[in-house]
Order: C-alpha cells, then structure tokens, then sequence
C-alpha cells in the first residue's frame, strides 16, 4: 500500500501531506516515495518507509539538474522542520538562482570542502608548541596546560587538557559557549585557579592563531571576553614549626639530590627552575655569588645572589660530573636531552613529600611566600625581600636604569635567614657568622627573640648554646 492519497501529483495541503502513509518498503524502489507539488514547480515531498516526510527542490539550468533537501515536513514549523510555505519560497528561490547560473549546491560542497580542510584546535596546538611555547621559561608549565605533563598522558591523573576538551573541533567552529563550558567544567572541581590558567593560555593561542591567519575564516577571539574566576588570596606560608618539620623528614622521604634542592629553595627564596638550572659557571665561591643570567629569569633582569653559609655547606662540597649543578640521573641508560634534574623529575613526588612530612599542601612558590614572611620577622624590609626574591622592580628608573645590585643589603637578609634556619633545624651557627651579625646589628635587634645571639657562647674553639 503507497498510502491514501490517490496520486502522486497534486497541490500540497498540509491536511493532505500528514494523511500521507508510508511505503511498505519491501523492494528497494518502495522504500522511499516521491510526491509532487502541482502548485510549486520542483517542490517535492520524499516519504519513507520508517515514516519521515522530507522536502526536496528540484532545478534546471545551464549547469544541469540539482536536486537540494530542505528539511523534514513540519505541519506547524515546530522543531527541526520546515512548513509547506517555507517549503515552497525556499524551492523558488532556490530555482531562480540556478536557472541565472548560480549553483548553490556546489557552493554548499565547496564549503564542505575547505571546512574539511580547516585546521582543528589540536593542529594550532602542534604549531604553538613548535613555534611559540618551547621559547618560553614557562615552556613545560605551558605544555602540561595544552597537552599534559608527562604522567598525565602516562597516568590520566591531573587535570583536563585543553587538547582533551576542545582539541577536536574545528578552530573555526569554536564558539564562545564552547570556551566557557571548558573553564566551567575545570571550575567545578574547585580550582578556579587553574580554570584562569586554562583561560589565559587559551586566550594567548587563539590570538597567536588570529594574527598568523592559520584559519583565514576566523577573525576574533572567542576566549577573548570570558570572565575570570575570582581567586582566594594566596597566603600560604611555612610556621616555624613546618620548616621544622621539613628539614627533618627530607632526608628519609627523599633522593639527597631532591632533599637538597627543597633545603636550596628554602636557603635561597630562588624559583625552583633556577635553582634547578644551576650551573657550576654561575657560582663564583671566591665572590660568594650566585649569578643567575638574566634569560633564566622570570623578571629577565640578571639576579645576584649572595652565598649564605648554608649554601655554601650544600653546595660547595658537591662533586663536578657536569657543567649542572643538579645533573640528571639515568633511567634505563637514558638521560634527559638538557642534561640536568627536569622540573617533572623534581615535582612529580611533591606530593608525598608533604603528606610523609604531615603539613598541609604547599606550592613551590609558597616557599618564596616563607623567605618573604621570614625575613620581615627577622627585621628587613619588604623592599630588600624584593631583591633578594629578584622581583620585578616598578617604574621606569627600577626597571631600566637602577642596576646596583643590592649586594650587601641581599648578603644580611640571607646570612640572617641562614641563621635562623640553623637554630630551627637544631644545628649550631659557626662562630664568624654569629660575629658577622652583632657586628650588623643583630644582637640588639634580635635581643628578645627566641634565636637572640645571646644564647650561643665560644668555649675554645667551639660555640656552645647556653640556653634553648
């Protein structure tokens, strides 16, 4: 049975199309049935089997016939669907243009074509990588963001990558909702302050991908006017207690090479990549600096860092097997292409490290936050923690022509700070740095503190504390 209309040509009426039944579908040629509209010319309604009522325009013209599917019958223009009227507009239009010679469907191709072609979120990665990110400083941070770190693609542990989340689609199909759906998903596991990274790394690759023009049909940033999540202060810093705590387990819960660099970043308030990058040809032993070059900075300013006497007990007895202060090991007689410890080598067991040690988390960075809050308590002022941290300096004169280094002031901080540090972990200062002190001023300054001069005393050769 065709159904219960007795022609297949007649004037469509919406009446007339819903009392349309579907084919019996037994033969190929019944699977499918074609009516024609008798007051449209080219209108047809195609009639499946399973039911579906489908609208089709046909055209001649110099190019030939063409055929081009408008969309399901829809009695009242609800939902996907398209009305009779539609329908019938639609198919004049679609006729005139392709009897004038314009092909429509083969634009409709072409454009299916390029936007085959069209790179996808993934392929701008590959390149920003390539071309932008393995530049930067921040290279590995910026990479674990785009793609994940290491154990991340090992492990899955971690959070999202933006290659996982938005990677596939076309970059020019990338829609604002799309961007902000991204950061929510990450806001909902309660890190707004990764949902922020995620953004700003995603604003910086779609504007790098806008001004190279690797997608010519895109023209502005999606990411660009999406908001950004409103982070808690960050005021983590390390009690007395905990740097106790710290120094003390390091020694069972790590490497001696891992342990010492946790003690280095807390002697010396250094990023940990440059305590990471250490080479021996920055260390002047007879100066007692520390030269960090400038490209191995964040502030890209050269930073002078005086040797305390606790650098100078973990550092100077280190054997030389390489140019890095903190070579790599090797793994299955491999080593890392740059030769010395990679941050993920270092971070990856940071983890544990805080939960043998029984504090709460901590960041890297919050180590720079413990020198910062340590060094006021021990009397100096934001001002020379500024540089000793080698924070970027404000205003023109800071920034392009103040270049003295603050040596002296930068040499008291840390030699005070090394102090302290040796009369938390219980060990005792020798005898010339507790000298260097008074002689600064310190016995005054510190005379009703906990770690007061006035408790240590020379016996002969030996410095003996008097009281705890």
């Amino acid at each position: 049975m065709v159904g219960t209309v007795p022609s297949r040509k007649f004037e469509f009426t919406v009446p007339r199309l819903k009392a349309i039944s579907p084919p019996d579908g037994q033969t190929k040629a019944t699977r499918t049935v074609d009516y024609t509209d008798a007051k449209e010319r080219g209108l047809l309604l195609r009639v499946s089997y399973a039911g579906s009522k489908t609208f089709v325009a046909k055209a001649t013209g110099i190019n030939g016939r063409r055929k081009k599917t408008l969309g399901r019958f829809s009695p009242d223009g609800t939902g996907d669907g398209i009305t009779l009227a539609d329908a019938r507009l639609t198919t004049k239009v679609f006729r005139g243009e392709y009897a004038s010679g314009r092909d429509v469907m083969a634009e409709i191709r072409g454009d299916k074509e390029n936007h085959s072609a069209a790179p996808t979120v993934n392929a701008i990665i590959a390149e920003y990588l390539e071309l932008h990110v393995k530049s930067l400083k921040t290279a590995h941070q910026v990479e674990a963001i785009l793609i994940g770190s290491n154990r991340y693609r090992k492990t899955g542990e971690g959070h999202p990558t933006i290659s996982d989340m938005i990677g596939r689609m076309k970059f020019r199909d990338v829609k604002r909702r799309d961007v902000q759906a991204m950061i929510d998903r990450i806001v909902k596991r309660g890190t707004p302050y990764m949902a922020n990274r995620v953004l700003e790394i995603t604003n910086h690759l779609f504007k790098w991908a806008i001004r190279r023009e690797i997608d010519e049909a895109v023209e502005y940033n999606v990411a660009d006017l999406i908001e950004r999540q409103r982070e808690a202060p960050c005021e983590r810093w390390l009690t007395d207690n905990e740097i106790s705590a710290l120094w003390s387990k390091l020694d069972e819960v790590a490497v001696p090479d891992v342990a010492l660099i946790y003690r280095l970043l807390i002697v010396t308030g250094q990023r940990e990549g440059e305590v990471l990058g250490m080479r021996w040809s920055e260390l002047d032993f007879e100066k007692g600096e520390w030269i960090i070059p400038a490209e191995r900075t964040k502030s890209e300013r050269t930073q002078l860092v005086p040797m305390s006497t606790l650098f100078r007990q973990f550092v100077a007895g280190r054997g030389r097997t390489s140019e890095w202060v903190f070579p790599t090991g090797t793994y299955r007689g491999k080593t890392s292409k740059s030769g010395r410890r990679s941050r993920s080598s270092f971070a990856n067991g940071h983890r544990e490290v805080v939960e043998a040690v029984g504090v709460d988390y901590f960041r890297f960075h919050d180590l720079r936050r413990t020198v910062t809050t340590h060094l006021g308590e021990l009397g100096f002022s934001e001002f020379v923690a500024g540089r000793v941290l080698n924070h970027a300096q404000a205003g023109i004169t800071g920034r392009h022509y103040n270049f003295y280094g603050y040596r002296d002031e930068k040499l008291q901080a840390l030699e005070a700070w090394s102090y302290k540090l040796m009369w938390l972990t219980g060990q005792t200062p020798p005898g010339d740095l507790i000298a260097r002190l008074d002689k600064w001023g310190f016995g005054d300054k510190w005379a009703e503190r906990p770690w007061n001069l006035a408790q240590w005393h020379q016996s002969g050769e030996k410095i003996v504390q008097l009281s705890r």
